[in-house]
């Protein structure tokens, strides 16, 4: 059974990558404003803002992650303190 389990998790990890491929290539096939590769990369940096490196107090440097990720939410607008979403 053990063998079972772990076998089934290789499998779920090593189709990762191929089915989230997928589903990117669903999402902007299915707007007409993503035609070009620019189009879709410029989504994506807005779409899922990159971490900034910061120094916490010990003087490390630490990723530090954004407070809104926007493709996961139905609606993005800007505000006067930056991003709200609903």
């Amino acid at each position: 059974m053990h063998f079972k389990i772990k076998q089934q998790t290789y499998d779920w990890r090593g189709d990762l990558a191929p089915r989230a491929q997928k589903a990117v290539e669903a999402f902007f096939d299915r707007y007409e404003n993503f035609d070009t590769a620019a189009d879709q990369a410029a989504y994506v940096k807005w779409a899922v803002p990159a971490a900034t490196e910061t120094i916490n107090s010990c003087g490390e440097s630490v990723a530090s992650i954004p407070d809104l990720f926007p493709y996961m939410w139905a609606s993005v607008e800007g505000g006067p303190n930056g991003l709200v979403s609903y």
